[in-house]
């Protein structure tokens, strides 16, 4: 009738009773390396310096922040941020 499996109605009854919710549980995945303080650290290094290089922002982050991560960590950190540095770096 719903086209959802027998199996599929029984497990989230399930987890339904055991977990009291059918919320997504959290957690799941690996952690980000760059937290709220590195990151904004390297945001920080773009808008004064556009054209720093990612490796010298990871040895940056290595000497302030006892941090050591590679620099396609670094870049992966910018283009996470890309919007806040256009609106930053057009100002």
């Amino acid at each position: 009738m719903f086209s959802i499996s027998r199996k599929t109605v029984y497990n989230d009854v399930s987890r339904a009773e055991n977990e009291g919710s059918l919320e997504a549980k959290g957690g799941s995945g690996r952690k980000r390396k760059i937290g709220k303080r590195a990151g904004c650290l390297i945001l920080r290094k773009v808008v004064q310096n556009p054209q720093i290089s990612k490796r010298t922002i990871a040895q940056d982050l290595k000497q302030e922040c006892d941090l050591i991560v590679s620099h396609e960590t670094v870049r992966q950190a910018i283009l996470r941020h890309r919007a806040f540095l256009v609106i930053q770096t057009a100002q």
